[in-house]
């Protein structure tokens, strides 16, 4: 075959031709060791007829890093997946032993697609061999590129994978800032010396040059990150390329990195800005206290605007002035309420600050009624993370009630307050009510503020007050407009187009419209990637959720890979601890392993799944929590493994009956598993019983609620309680209801085994004609889904050998 290559050769003249040689004989042998996608490749090398040593490589057409960066405009976010796979292809190196110490631009190519290539090992050593950077030029100056070279490769100090890290922190510094942390022109060999190893570099926020890349952006983690990787020490920088990386991955997720020390502050800062669920520590209250304060101040101008324009300037500005004040005087109060009690260094709690400020923010002597319903809608937010809902909108009606005055005042405010009054309703399922307080918030939202963002996100949050509701029709005509008009050219922001996707595909796939469920998650994975980039929580967030559709259309192969994606991204962002992430992934995983016949698999991811999410939210949202240990419980009944499966089942109803609002659809799936394992064990009369029970409090409204999981699970346990009766009639209508639903082709072990109930009871019934075909349909099913032998083919060769062998031999005949 033929391939271009390119063929690095040395003519070696002078008085280190012998240096130059033994240079490309080690670089040939490296690379010939190392195998990795972004490692340019060597093929072949040898000697010339003129005694010029040589190498065949692999052809890199690509430019150097910083410009290939510069000349696409990369934004932030794709310089940083760029970098971190260049930290892949070192940390690859190094895994090997081998040390690369002229990493530059220069030396790192990326092709037209984006792929990153790692050149020039000439300089490469062995972790193996003599530790120490001794030069390798006769004229004792070191070989290196003083730029980028670390340190101790000036003064001849050992070798080891910090030599990289350094290299790999100018690198990222230059990305970042358009600038090198030292300009070394003009310089002597002495005085670049005397720069990089005793003169300490500037942040590269204060250098920053790129217009792309505001230096406010890199204030703060990424500053931190690119000092560290460019201590003077070695032993003060990462201890290798893969915490760099991981550093970075923080930095995207809104994790606290660990370039800062973890102090309190700082903390609570990612904490704020990455809107994780509420933890039960003090500083997160106090900050998001501070953090709404800040909103405020930072609004005054606007609310300036807004207020009477009858009030002169002077009592504007003194009312604005008492405003913050009065508010800090109260955040200020909240520290004292409690400190006396407690060690110097101890905070009070979070419910000791949310109890107290609520008492303050009642009290009529603690401001005015603006000020007063301030503190009362933020704490009310904080108690709505806690998932104390009842307690978040007794505050909100307070807040309300206060700054409904009649007058236009306050309607900035109170548009605001009944948002959050809608969403906590929302949270309740109270669903009516909700859209009521909606509508409401946009009657108070003031004219300056109604924008096409504003009326665009109202859309957004109608259509979800309707899916809430289970009417995913109605939501989608409200969405459908707002679609079409994206595809026609309008531009809104990459948050609310994420929203609107993301909603657009739930509704899809509980429509049953599966090819545009999973079209739409695509389009989103697609702009989660170009937007967050390809190593953020975000992007394997929306793997996860791309993977779980492919999944229900049963690409199993895909679907795979994208969890497998998922679940590494979750471990480099959380590493060993817990989350609900993952938790979240390793459900749809184990119902890929179930859907596939996997049990035994299935079982144990289930469990996993159930364990990491208990650890990671120590179970407040129990609605979630519910989900997932009702995951368990799909799986053994779908293994058949009834005894096992009862105790979940018994645990799951007692955790579903405490949900409040309750799950109408979860509850009947468990009471008619519960149903059918009576009915498989001989307590018929007791199945039946709860079979009728369910049907005679099935309200017709419920059905918003249910799922095409939950009406089989209701049918099928009609259908085994029925045969268990002899009501072989009625056993065939209850499992020919079930397979007349709309189910997903990623369920066709689901749809066999409906197929092979049904002919059991067909059989039973003496039809032996219609039992036979629907058996040879089962096992068309089971063995086009599944390249494995099904567990579900015992099922269908036990009714198979319970039909009469007479009518068999003659049902095969042609």
């Amino acid at each position: 075959f033929e391939q271009d290559v390119a063929v690095k050769i040395i003519q070696p003249f002078g008085l280190n031709r012998e240096e130059q040689m033994n240079r490309l004989r080690t670089e040939r042998q490296i690379l010939a060791n190392l195998q990795h996608p972004n490692i340019a490749r060597v093929f072949d090398g040898g000697i010339t007829p003129e005694g010029w040593p040589y190498m065949v490589m692999e052809l890199v057409d690509g430019m150097p890093l910083t410009r290939y960066c510069n000349d696409n405009k990369l934004g932030l976010n794709e310089r940083l997946h760029l970098f971190q796979t260049i930290c892949d292809a070192v940390s690859y190196a190094h895994q090997n032993l081998v040390l690369h110490r002229d990493l530059k631009p220069g030396n790192i190519l990326v092709t037209k697609n984006g792929q990153v290539k790692l050149l020039d090992f000439g300089i490469a050593k062995l972790l193996t061999d003599d530790q120490t950077s001794a030069p390798l030029t006769r004229t004792g100056m070191p070989l290196l590129t003083p730029e980028y070279a670390a340190p101790e490769q000036f003064r001849g100090g050992n070798v080891a994978t910090p030599i990289d890290v350094y290299s790999l922190g100018v690198i990222l510094y230059e990305l970042l800032s358009g600038a090198r942390p030292f300009d070394l022109s003009q310089k002597s060999f002495n005085q670049m010396e005397q720069v990089i190893c005793e003169e300490e570099p500037k942040k590269p926020s204060e250098k920053a040059g790129l217009e792309i890349i505001q230096p406010g952006v890199l204030t703060g983690d990424l500053d931190t990150i690119c000092l560290k990787a460019l201590r003077k020490e070695p032993g003060n920088r990462y201890t290798s390329v893969q915490d760099l990386k991981k550093d970075l991955l923080r930095y995207q997720n809104g994790i606290p990195v660990s370039a800062r020390p973890a102090n309190r502050s700082y903390r609570i800062k990612k904490f704020i800005s990455r809107h994780k669920t509420s933890v039960s520590v003090t500083v997160i209250g106090i900050m998001l206290i501070i953090g709404f304060i800040a909103v405020l101040l930072y609004q005054q101008q606007i609310t300036i605007q807004e207020r009477d324009r009858a009030i002169s300037l002077t009592e504007q500005v003194q009312a604005e002035l008492e405003r913050s004040n009065t508010l800090r005087d109260f955040l200020t109060d909240l520290f004292r309420a409690n400190i006396p009690d407690r060690p110097r260094d101890e905070l009070p709690t979070t419910e000791e600050l949310l109890e107290y400020g609520t008492d303050r923010a009642l009290d009529p002597e603690s401001g005015n009624n603006l000020i007063r319903a301030d503190m009362l809608t933020v704490i009310a937010s904080i108690y709505q993370q806690h998932n104390q809902l009842e307690k978040a909108l007794e505050l909100t009606d307070t807040a309300i009630n206060l700054l409904n005055d009649g007058s236009s005042e306050y309607s900035k405010q109170l548009s605001d307050a009944y948002r959050l009054h809608s969403g906590i309703l929302l949270r309740q399922r109270d669903i009516r009510q909700a859209e009521h307080s909606l509508m409401l918030a946009n009657r108070w939202l003031p004219p300056g503020n109604r924008t096409e963002e504003a009326e665009f996100r109202l859309r957004l949050d109608l259509s979800r007050l309707r899916m809430n509701h289970g009417e995913y029709l109605e939501a989608k005509e409200l969405l459908e407009p707002l679609v079409t008009e994206i595809k026609s050219g309008h531009e809104v922001s990459s948050a609310l187009m994420t929203r609107l996707m993301w909603d657009m595909a739930i509704i899809y796939n509980n429509l049953h419209e599966f090819e545009n469920a999973l079209d739409t998650r695509y389009e989103l994975l697609n702009l989660t990637k170009s937007s967050r980039g390809a190593t953020s929580l975000h992007y394997a967030v929306a793997l996860a959720n791309t993977a779980l559709t492919e999944i229900q259309l049963g690409k199993f192969n895909e679907a795979s890979q994208k969890l497998s994606e998922a679940l590494g991204l979750y471990d480099s962002i959380y590493e060993e601890k817990p989350s609900e992430y993952r938790g979240a992934a390793l459900h749809s995983l184990a119902r890929l392993q179930r859907y596939k016949g996997l049990f035994n698999d299935a079982i144990v991811t289930a469990r996993l799944s159930s364990e990491q999410w208990a650890a990671a939210t120590e179970r407040t949202n129990l609605d979630e929590y519910v989900w997932l240990h009702f995951g368990q419980a799909q799986v053994l009944v779908s293994a058949q493994q009834w005894q096992n499966a009862i105790d979940v089942l018994m645990h799951t109803h007692g955790l579903v009956l405490t949900l409040d609002p309750p799950r109408p659809g979860t509850l009947i799936w468990v009471e008619a598993s519960i149903a059918q394992y009576h009915c498989r064990k001989g307590d018929i009369s007791r199945g039946v019983d709860m079979i009728r029970e369910i049907n005679s409090r099935l309200e017709p409204e419920h059905s918003d609620f249910m799922t095409t999981d939950d009406y089989l699970a209701l049918f099928e346990s009609a259908g085994v309680c029925a045969a268990s009766e002899g009501r072989w009639q009625d056993a065939i209508d209850a499992f020919q209801k079930a397979l007349a639903l709309p189910i997903p082709p990623g369920q066709f072990a689901d749809i066999a085994r409906f197929k092979i109930q049904t002919a059991s009871a067909y059989g039973k019934s003496g039809q032996f004609e219609i039992a036979l075909t629907l058996l040879n349909d089962a096992e068309t099913e089971l063995t086009n889904g599944s390249p494995i032998r099904h567990p579900y083919m015992d099922l269908h060769e036990n009714v198979y050998s319970k039909l009469s062998p007479v009518t068999i031999t003659e049902f095969a005949k042609p």
